[in-house]
């Protein structure tokens, strides 16, 4: 058996897969969730936040089974993610009024926005959701903003700015240049988990574009030093947001 050297940006090798192994043998009845927590928490691996690294530990753990290194446990539960969903069920039609109304925006008036992404009002998000069906040009796939939500949800910190990659042998990001994106950099290309120094994807210009005035400001916050876990597992406390890649060097240069 042949085992990479490195995975998921750690030093790996024979002593870090009986570690894995050891502890399937010593939970067999855990399921993938609590295995990745408790692999991230004896690794001592976390970010410079404080925030335990289970989703890396996952995606280890998801490798080595499909090398066939390990065998995990069956799966729970569906993903919370968009991509490890099931289609979701066509919802149904409605019948609303679509004759055509001429007149003055403020005829209009008051108008109100309201989010209703947490409301507990579920007949509203299914009529938004079946708005979205029929009458967007993609058609509903999934909830707006679901991704960002879950975010949010799992890693309480708002998200402080966009980021996306434009080939540079096929696109020069005009769009975004005009929309107020901020170029800050190239790609290495060599892909997330690919060879240093190796060229293994077109090398692509980053941008960001900041969805808050006071970001920089924010980026900037000192970030406290993670406490110690105690004994037993218990996670450490979260701190602010998180800051590295590009996001780093916008802060930095303000």
């Amino acid at each position: 058996m042949v085992l990479p050297n490195t995975m998921q940006g750690r030093v790996f090798g024979l002593l870090q897969l009986a570690e894995i192994r050891g502890l399937l043998q010593a939970h067999p009845d855990w399921s993938r969730y609590q295995l990745s927590r408790q692999l991230a928490r004896q690794w001592d691996w976390y970010g410079s936040s404080g925030q335990l690294k289970d989703m890396a530990s996952r995606t280890l753990l998801n490798k080595l089974s499909q090398r066939g290194c390990i065998e995990l446990p069956p799966l729970r539960m569906a993903s919370p993610t968009r991509s490890g969903r099931r289609p979701p069920p066509v919802p149904e039609a409605l019948n609303l009024d679509q004759s055509l109304w001429v007149g003055q925006l403020s005829d209009l008036q008051p108008l109100r926005i309201q989010e209703i992404s947490h409301s507990k009002d579920r007949t509203a998000r299914a009529r938004l959701e079946n708005c979205l069906h029929q009458y967007h040009y993609l058609r509903y796939q999934s909830r707006g903003g679901e991704n960002l939500q879950y975010w949010v949800g799992k890693y309480r910190h708002s998200i402080e700015l966009l980021e996306t990659f434009v080939d540079r042998s096929r696109f020069r990001g005009t769009c975004y240049r005009a929309a107020n994106w901020l170029q800050v950099g190239q790609t290495q290309g060599r892909g997330r988990q690919g060879p240093n120094g190796v060229l293994s994807t077109p090398i692509k210009d980053v941008y960001l574009h900041a969805l808050h005035r006071h970001c920089k400001q924010r980026l900037c916050t000192e970030i406290q030093p993670r406490p110690t876990p105690p004994r037993g597992g218990a996670e450490p406390g979260k701190t602010g947001p998180m800051v590295g890649g590009p996001a780093a060097e916008l802060a930095a240069n303000p």
